[in-house]
């Protein structure tokens, strides 16, 4: 038993919800039960902050959410308590180069997102979301915003992140030659994009930064990933735990695999039978 957690970290898509992307009867129950006897619980994803309402809201007992990939954190009340934005000069250069290119990219603010005009896709992605969200009875204020050119955005200096829609090896000239001169970090996501952020933007950043909130330490975390930009996440504790559908990097990584995957009841299983104990199983 890890008896000595005091904040539980989950990644979403792969990690916390399923392949339908929803969080299970059984996942939930368990967080709220570990929530109940005094556990923080933390979301980080690299999604948009406002792209995890919905999970946050069904859960109902999270703490703080790491977006865009450890760009922003905000507390239980949706205020934000840190911010690592792209640097001005260094997006509009990003963002020239873009355009230069006719690469898409999806760009967001801390409270906004930004689609290039034309794009339907971009924006159903936004739109889908948000009706999820009125689906299941949650009404939040989520602005989306058309754009062509840099004087489009409403505030240079609040850009937390861009994802280009390209194949990552298609981008080699992207990363290695041109941008190397810039504050930035690239990371790959899951579903084969590049995410650009300021310099020292990670999940461990923003992570570290809870733990100083709260004063825990590497003992009192418990991380809980599937994917490789969940990796830096996992230097902030001493239990790593990877799903069992994790990518084999993360698996190598961890110091505890889940018996079952993310449509098994993965996360729901560890945490009764390694944290909060299964006296109330149902």
């Amino acid at each position: 038993m890890l008896n000595e957690v005091k904040l539980l970290v989950f990644d979403l898509d792969g990690t916390l919800l399923n392949s339908d992307k929803n969080i299970t009867i059984e996942t939930k129950k368990e967080i709220q039960r570990a929530a109940k006897q005094g556990i923080k619980i933390c979301l980080a994803s690299g999604r948009f902050e406002k792209m995890m309402y919905l999970e946050k809201n069904i859960l109902d007992c999270v703490d703080y959410m790491i977006s865009s990939n450890g760009a922003q954190i905000c507390d239980f009340e949706n205020n934000i308590i840190y911010k690592n934005s792209l640097n001005k000069d260094d997006f509009i250069n990003v963002f020239e180069w873009i355009k230069k290119h006719g690469y898409k990219a999806m760009i967001y603010s801390s409270d906004s997102a930004y689609y290039p005009k034309g794009v339907d896709k971009m924006l159903n992605k936004i739109e889908n979301y948000k009706n999820k969200l009125a689906l299941n009875g949650f009404d939040v204020d989520f602005p989306a915003y058309a754009y062509d050119d840099i004087s489009d955005f409403y505030d240079l200096n609040d850009i937390s992140k861009a994802v280009i829609y390209e194949d990552i090896s298609n981008l080699k000239e992207f990363i290695n030659q041109y941008l190397l001169d810039f504050n930035i970090t690239f990371e790959p996501t899951g579903y084969g994009l590049l995410g650009i952020f300021n310099e020292g933007v990670s999940k461990f950043t923003a992570l570290e930064e809870i733990k100083s909130i709260l004063g825990l330490n590497s003992n009192q975390v418990a991380i809980f990933g599937d994917y490789d930009n969940d990796l830096s996440m996992f230097a902030c504790s001493n239990y790593c735990i990877a799903m069992k559908n994790g990518s084999e990097l993360v698996k190598k990584s961890a110091n505890y695999i889940t018996k079952y995957t993310n449509d098994e009841d993965g996360v729901a299983i560890f945490i009764r039978e390694n944290i909060i104990g299964d006296t109330q199983k149902s």
